[in-house]
This record gives C-alpha cells, sequence and structure tokens, in this order.
C-alpha cells in the first residue's frame, strides 16, 4: 500500500540525504491506517518533486513528550534539539498537538 503526504522543501532534502528517518504525525485516520508499506512525500515547495519510503515501523505515543522521549531526535529533525521539534510540530499542527496521540513511522529511502 502506498500513502502520500506533503513535507517542505528543508524536510523533502534531509530524506533524501537519508538524514531524517522518521517521521512524526498527528494520529488520525490516515496515519492509524499506515503499517508497513510506502509512504510518497511530496515536496510542496516544488511542484513534482516526490520520494518514495519504506515504513520499517511505527510506534504509536500518548503525546508529543513520550515520542521524543523514545526516539532520536537528530532521526526526526536532524540538526534541532527537542524543544525546536516541539516548536515546529506546535507550528505545523497548532495547540492540539498538546493533548492529542501521536505516531512516529520509521523509514527507509527507496532508491
Amino acid at each position: 500500500m502506498e500513502y502520500k503526504y506533503n513535507v517542505y522543501d528543508d524536510i523533502y532534502h534531509l530524506i533524501l540525504t537519508g538524514e531524517k528517518t522518521i517521521e512524526v504525525r498527528l494520529l488520525n485516520e490516515k496515519s492509524k491506517k499506515i503499517s508497513i508499506g510506502y509512504i510518497i512525500f511530496n515536496n510542496i515547495d516544488k511542484n513534482g518533486e516526490q520520494i518514495k519510503v519504506r515504513v520499517l515501523g511505527k510506534n504509536i505515543y500518548d503525546n508529543l513528550s513520550l515520542l521524543i522521549n523514545d526516539n532520536d531526535i537528530e532521526k526526526i529533525l536532524p540538526h534541532h534539539s527537542s524543544l525546536e521539534l516541539t516548536s515546529l510540530l506546535t507550528k505545523i499542527f497548532g495547540d492540539i498537538i498538546r493533548n492529542s496521540k501521536m505516531v512516529a513511522f520509521q523509514f527507509e529511502l527507496v532508491k
């Protein structure tokens, strides 16, 4: 099965270089369905650029703090701190993130 997510150009390039190997999302109907399979990341800053990754694993967390404590931040958002990751995710998802379940997908780039 293939799923699609949009990412910004900077995140797209971190995936492309292999620095980013964990994607984090709110737990919702779409992310619940994803298991072992593939995700297509669309670069929303550059129309038509896509990369395909193979999902290797999936973990669900009751909140963002548990997700951060259980994962290597460098694999989620290379060269940033957990505080910067929290700030970015809050900017993307809004304050709902503080009371939402989260999901982390471990993946590898498909060449």
